[in-house]
């Protein structure tokens, strides 16, 4: 039983590197694919309570690299869906977390520009995934009723309570703050930036 898993595990590390490879060529669908797989082959889920730091890492960069492509696809929904993956994993290091949770929130945001008509500007467009119309009107009624702006703004606070002297995140945060007309909270985020490092450029800017 140990070989077997030991046999697993080693199988399912050569094919998430594979996949790794995949992913910095830009073949963003096919990495999909052997995350999967890796995923599969590995002998734990994640939902261990001793799950232990090794285990714990590979399933989580798994997940993790999984949204990113989507991400880097423009299919936002799976790429939420695998943020939260991640962030489920047990026994996750806070860094992790925080990776997970930028990424969560980075994501909620472009598709509130995506609303706005201003997506081209900020989302990658070698990609063969159209935005329609409908997906569009989607995405106004969940804004609506969930917005996109709060998702993203309690992503990126979550990120601050873990990391504190998370830069980017606390800019994330006030940047949120101000598009929800939170002056005084934006500002205090902003203070914390600087007080980081006063030269800081964010890289959207």
């Amino acid at each position: 039983e140990d070989f077997q898993e030991s046999e697993g595990l080693q199988e399912a590390e050569k094919i998430k590197k594979d996949a790794d490879r995949l992913a910095q060529l830009k073949q963003y669908k096919t990495s999909i694919e052997e995350y999967e797989n890796a995923l599969t082959m590995y002998p734990y889920t994640g939902d261990e309570d001793d799950l232990y730091e090794r285990a714990a890492d590979f399933i989580f960069k798994a997940n993790f690299n999984i949204a990113a492509c989507y991400s880097y696809l423009n299919d936002f929904e799976n790429a939420i869906n695998f943020f939260e993956k991640a962030l489920q994993v047990k026994n996750v290091s806070d860094d992790n977390q925080v990776k997970a949770l930028m990424g969560m929130g980075t994501t909620h945001y472009k598709k509130k520009l995506l609303v706005d008509g201003r997506h081209k500007e900020h989302v990658a467009m070698d990609t063969e995934w159209e935005i329609d119309d409908k997906k569009i009107d989607e995405y106004k009624k969940e804004d609506q009723k969930n917005s996109f702006i709060k998702q993203s703004y309690d992503c990126f606070e979550k990120a601050t309570e873990l990391d504190k002297d998370n830069i980017d995140a606390w800019y994330s945060k006030g940047h949120m703050e101000f598009l929800m007309e939170q002056a005084k909270e934006a500002v205090q985020s902003f203070d914390n930036v600087i007080s980081i490092n006063k030269n800081y450029e964010n890289k959207e800017s």
